[in-house]
Parts: C-alpha cells; sequence; structure tokens
C-alpha cells in the first residue's frame, strides 16, 4: 500500500513509534537526524535511524524510562499490526548468549520487554539485526522492544581485538650531563575493537617512567619518559609496554649519550677574564678560549692553575678535563734592561785582540726596542761592533752584540757600555776595566 506523502505524515504524528534503545537514566536525550526522502509505509512497528546508533522519535522521548523510541529507516516495509494480540520476540547468537526480561514465549500486545546480547570469552559484541529486514542493524547490546510484531533478531558477535602500536616523534638524545634530567615522550595506540589494558611499562637503564591503566578502542595514550643518567657513556634498548595486546608491536627503541660536565671559574686580578662559549659549565673533552685584558698601567703575565703556569699568552685554549680554577696574572708596566759583558781572555801584550760578547737583557713586563749600543774605551785603542746594536727585546730576552778591542799600550783600560732605549724606567750603564 503506498500513500501520499501528506498523510503520513499526518499519520505520523498520531501512531508513534514502537522500538526502544535502552539508555542510562538521567543521560541526555540527543536525537539524530533521519534521513532519507519519498513515501513512508506506515505501520504500528518501528522505525530505525540511518546508522541504528543513536535513534530519534518522531513523537515523544520517553526520558522518564530511560528509554528512547526509535523510527524505521524510510522506506522500509513493514506489515500493519493493529490486532494487539499477543506476539513472539524471538533473538539468536553464536559466541555470545541473548537474555530478556521478562523471559517469556509470548507477550501481550505493548508489553517492554528487554533484551540483552553478552559476548562469550575473548568476544565483543557487535550489533542486532532483524531477519525479516536486512537493512535494519541497531548497535547497542541491550534494547527495548515493544510486543507490535512477531521479532526474529540475531545478535552478532566478532573476536575481540586489542592492537597495539607504540610511536615516537624522537626518542634520540644527543649529549645530556650526567646528573641532569631531560624528558620525552611517546605514544601507546589501540587499533583494536577492545579496551587494551596496559600492566607495565619496562624501560632499559637509564631510562625511567611510569603509567599503567587501560586505553579504548581507537584512543591514544602519551607517555612520558625520563632520561636521567647517573654515569658517562652510551645508552640504548627497548621501551617494552606490556599489555593484554592480541596483536601489534608493543617496543620502542631508545638511545641517548650521557657525558660528564664540568665547571670553569677564573681569577683576573688588575684585569678582566672572558671564556669563549660563555657557560657555567661546559662537556668533558671540550676547548675554552680564555682571553686576558689587563687594566691601564698593568701587563698580562701568565696563565695558572694549582700554582703550575699553563700558558704565557693572554688568549690560551684550555681543554677541559676535570674541574677548572685558572689565574690570570698581572704585572705593573715596565721598562727595565740588563747588560753584561763576557770576553775570551784578558789583555796580555800589545796589538793582542780582545773578544768579547755584549749581552742586553729585558727584565721588564714589555716589550722594549733598542735603539742602539754605544762603546767607550778609555785609554788609547779602539772598539769594533759587529752584530745587532738595536731591536725589539720582549721581557726575558736578551739581544747580544759581539765587540773586539785591540789596545795600542798596555796599561788599564776601562770599557764603558750605554744601552739605549726608549721610555725605560732606569737608564742602563755598564762599565768593565780591561787589564
Amino acid at each position: 500500500m503506498k500513500i501520499s506523502p501528506r498523510f503520513a505524515q499526518d499519520l505520523l504524528l498520531c501512531l508513534g513509534v514502537h522500538l526502544l534503545l535502552l539508555v542510562g537514566m538521567g543521560e541526555s536525550q540527543a536525537q539524530e537526524k533521519i534521513y532519507g526522502s519519498g513515501d513512508f509505509i506506515l505501520n504500528d512497528g518501528p522505525v530505525f535511524s540511518d546508522t541504528g546508533i543513536s535513534i530519534g522519535c518522531s513523537t515523544t522521548t520517553l526520558s522518564s524510562t530511560g528509554v528512547w523510541t526509535a523510527m524505521w529507516e524510510s522506506g522500509s516495509l513493514i506489515p500493519e499490526s493493529n490486532d494487539k494480540l499477543p506476539h513472539s520476540i524471538n533473538a539468536s547468537a553464536v559466541n555470545g548468549t541473548v537474555s530478556k526480561s521478562p523471559d517469556q514465549a509470548v507477550y501481550d500486545f505493548n508489553t517492554l520487554v528487554m533484551l540483552t546480547a553478552t559476548p562469550d570469552a575473548g568476544y565483543i559484541f557487535e550489533k542486532w539485526t532483524l531477519k525479516e529486514f536486512e537493512n535494519v542493524d541497531l548497535r547497542r547490546s541491550t534494547i527495548v522492544l515493544k510486543a507490535v510484531f512477531n521479532y526474529e533478531l540475531v545478535a552478532h558477535f566478532v573476536p575481540a581485538t586489542r592492537i597495539i602500536s607504540v610511536s615516537a616523534v624522537d626518542l634520540l638524545w644527543d649529549q645530556q650531563a650526567v646528573g641532569g634530567s631531560s624528558f620525552g615522550t611517546f605514544t601507546i595506540t589501540n587499533t583494536g575493537n577492545a579496551p587494551l589494558t596496559v600492566a607495565s611499562i619496562d624501560y632499559p637503564a637509564g631510562f625511567n617512567g611510569s603509567w599503567e591503566g587501560t586505553i579504548a578502542p581507537g584512543s591514544a595514550k602519551e607517555i612520558t619518559v625520563n632520561f636521567a643518567p647517573t654515569a658517562a657513556g652510551t645508552f640504548s634498548g627497548n621501551i617494552t609496554v606490556n599489555s593484554d595486546a592480541t596483536a601489534g608491536a608493543f617496543t620502542l627503541p631508545v638511545s641517548a649519550v650521557a657525558q660528564q660536565t664540568y665547571s670553569l671559574t677564573g681569577t683576573s686580578s688588575f684585569g678582566a677574564l672572558q671564556t669563549s662559549p660563555t657557560t657555567l659549565t661546559y662537556w668533558q673533552g671540550s676547548t675554552v678560549t680564555l682571553m686576558a685584558m689587563p687594566v691601564p698601567g698593568y701587563v698580562f703575565m701568565n696563565w695558572t692553575e694549582d700554582r703550575k703556569i699553563l700558558c704565557a699568552e693572554a688568549i690560551f685554549d684550555l681543554e677541559i678535563t676535570r674541574e677548572h680554577q685558572v689565574w690570570a696574572n698581572y704585572l705593573p708596566v715596565s721598562r727595565t734592561l740588563k747588560v753584561r759583558i763576557s770576553h775570551s781572555s784578558g789583555l796580555k801584550k800589545i796589538g793582542a785582540m780582545y773578544r768579547g760578547t755584549i749581552s742586553v737583557m729585558n727584565t721588564g713586563t714589555v716589550p722594549v726596542f733598542l735603539s742602539d749600543l754605544r762603546f767607550q774605551g778609555k785609554g788609547t785603542g779602539r772598539i769594533l761592533v759587529d752584530g745587532n746594536r738595536s731591536g725589539w727585546i720582549k721581557p726575558g730576552s736578551t739581544l747580544a752584540a759581539e765587540i773586539s778591542f785591540k789596545p795600542s799600550w798596555l796599561k788599564f783600560y776601562r770599557l764603558r757600555v750605554h744601552a739605549i732605549a726608549n721610555d725605560l724606567t732606569t737608564p742602563v750603564e755598564w762599565a768593565e776595566v780591561l787589564r
């Protein structure tokens, strides 16, 4: 029998609907939109929504009884059943059982009957289907029906699956400080159809974390893992998730490198000290550049540690091998020279050649430019000078000049030497008597 759309709509407002889905008392009774178009075949039987999961009602929602009324999908063909006679509600199942409340062979017309599908071990409920109507299925394990039709239902069960996978963006640490702590994350995902229970998680040495619980089907849980090394070295292994998974990968590789760090402190009087890089601690084996900068009136002398000289250069590269405390040492600016004469032998006879060396040492703290060595011999004779007699002399260094002297008379001679340089703190003059 086919009727017009307008007439079908009028009848829907009067007849009501008769398949009920059980929900918890007090839950929200949200309705689902019914899709489809065309004429309805009206009757006293139920009409489902397009999914059979969230089911709406065309007339009323029975929130006081904790159930929803439902509608058949448009276009379904159900024979009219206005006979007011008793009807049967039968249900079958494989890999599970079905219970009815009340449990009777037949029911008076309009009696409410609750059906509950219970899966066997290792299975979960999937859906209800009605044998007469292939396009009808329900996804709740407990439903309530009105006895307005002879129902033949089938409860379908499928094997329970808990498929686990673990993943991480990056659980590979570079250098981490011994005694420090850093964190990373990984994710446990359940792509099965049953809840996944995680009992514990095992971590390789150096890593730790803690979580146990249940992950719903299609859900994921992010886990925090901590790397806290107590010694230097390379740490690696697998994170293992212990669960009731039926399939999937449950291990995840993790690795990290731990290295010792040391502090570097420096003391600098009459100047400043800089390090590069500038940090509070440095990796063992790394190199730090130190730079000494004296204040005006002072000059850098050397770097020392534990009273041992490390370097005499103002810029110094130090390899970090332990806790370091270095000193930048400075001295007041001074320019002093010291002259020394050495000769091969004394004067013995007229015409004998005297040979010797003039040594000029810089005993100050800054370089000195020696501009000239002047020699003056008293008495008859002459002084011949060979070699260098000018140039820069670094602190602690010596400039030498060869001299020769051939007297014309046997008597006492005095050789006087003048070291000429700019800005000398003390003028230098040295004399020796030749016999």
